[in-house]
């Protein structure tokens, strides 16, 4: 009976205890704090205490009471910070050796070459009109020619030719400047000569026909002396002069070569000077020369002996291609049609002129009687 009073005023003491909370907990909630689980533990550890005195071993648990939920509290997160799941696995990476890596290298520009640079002709007199030429390989940035000076410099670039008109002796330099002021250069001299010994050794002035085969020309040469003495001609220059008159159809691209032949046909020298490219249109003249020692030789055959005859002396008709417009052997007319090409009508002269002189000039020749074929011997 006692235990039962004892139990009774426990009851009685925790449900005075709650109602003297109760104010304090309603002011709580409507601050509406943030409710935690220490919060919720505490409330549920009285409360079976409330109703713990019914019968039954256990009893039964009230309603859980509806909490209010909170808000959610925003975190501030630096910005850019990493997380676990954008974080990348790190693998472990083998430590550097001394082992040199080969660093690739660029590769550098090739050194333009001045292959050639010339003129021609080399000997002229004073005032009279010479042409620079040169050939130029690899890759460079500015192409200059100094005109006897660094101070009177002219810009080529692109050009192959350069025509001048000096009054006095006058040595050229050409340049191509590449990469960071590197240079290279090479020189060529003009002369002013004296009139020389001149020799007119072809003088062809009218129609070419089919029956030349390509190779209009004298058999033997028109001179056939020494050339070597008394007057040396065969370290002379050699001038060109063509005019087109009329060709049976279109104009055609033709490259014309002036050639000399001795001994054998076979086996015997063969020499031309350099060749002129032209389109044959009536009006067409073409000027240009080349010196006797820088012919082109037939390969594998011997130069031409200028103290001996010669036998014989001809132009190299060709067409744009290279190819003799010929029917000899098997050049077969080069392709073409024989029909379109002859018969033509033209002037062509060459001149011969001593070593170190100048050439007097082509008004001296225009009308220079034809020269004809002479006999063979």
């Amino acid at each position: 009976m006692a235990r039962v009073k004892l139990l009774f005023l426990l009851a009685a003491a925790m449900l005075l205890m709650v109602l003297m909370l109760l104010p304090a907990l309603n002011t709580a909630v409507q601050a509406e704090p943030a409710i935690t689980p220490t919060m919720i533990a505490k409330e549920w550890a009285f409360l079976p205490m409330v109703r713990g005195f019914a019968e039954g071993p256990t009893a039964t648990p009230l309603p859980p009471v509806p909490t209010r939920t909170a808000s959610p509290t925003l975190t501030t997160t630096p910005e850019f910070t990493p997380t676990s799941t954008s974080t990348p696995t790190m693998t472990s990476t083998p430590e550097p050796t001394n082992t040199p890596t080969a660093t690739p290298t660029e590769t550098p520009l090739p050194v333009p070459v001045i292959k050639k640079f010339y003129a021609q002709p080399s000997v002229i007199l004073s005032g009279q009109e010479t042409t620079l030429y040169w050939e130029v390989t690899g890759q460079y940035d500015t192409l200059k020619l100094e005109l006897g000076s660094v101070n009177n410099t002219v810009d080529v670039t692109g050009e192959t030719d350069y025509k001048v008109s000096p009054t006095k002796d006058t040595k050229y330099t050409l340049v191509a400047y590449y990469g960071n002021n590197q240079n290279t250069f090479k020189k060529t001299l003009v002369t002013i000569g004296g009139a020389g010994e001149e020799l007119l050794i072809y003088n062809w002035n009218g129609a070419v026909n089919q029956n030349t085969q390509g190779f209009p020309g004298y058999q033997p040469p028109v001179d056939n002396s020494d050339w070597t003495n008394p007057i040396n001609f065969a370290e002379g220059t050699l001038y060109f002069y063509v005019e087109i008159v009329k060709m049976p159809a279109d104009p055609k691209e033709m490259k014309l070569e002036y050639c000399f032949w001795q001994g054998g046909v076979s086996s015997g020298a063969e020499q031309c000077a350099s060749k002129a490219s032209l389109t044959g249109n009536p009006g067409t003249i073409v000027t240009w020369s080349d010196e006797v020692q820088k012919m082109w030789s037939k390969p594998e055959r011997p130069y031409i002996d200028w103290t001996e005859p010669r036998r014989e002396e001809a132009v190299a008709i060709k067409n744009s291609s290279g190819d003799p417009v010929s029917g000899l052997g098997d050049f077969n007319w080069g392709g073409d049609d024989p029909k379109e090409w002859y018969p033509f009508e033209w002037h062509f002269m060459a001149v011969i002129v001593e070593k170190g002189k100048a050439f007097s000039g082509w008004d001296n020749y225009l009308n220079a009687p034809p020269i004809p074929t002479p006999a063979a011997p």
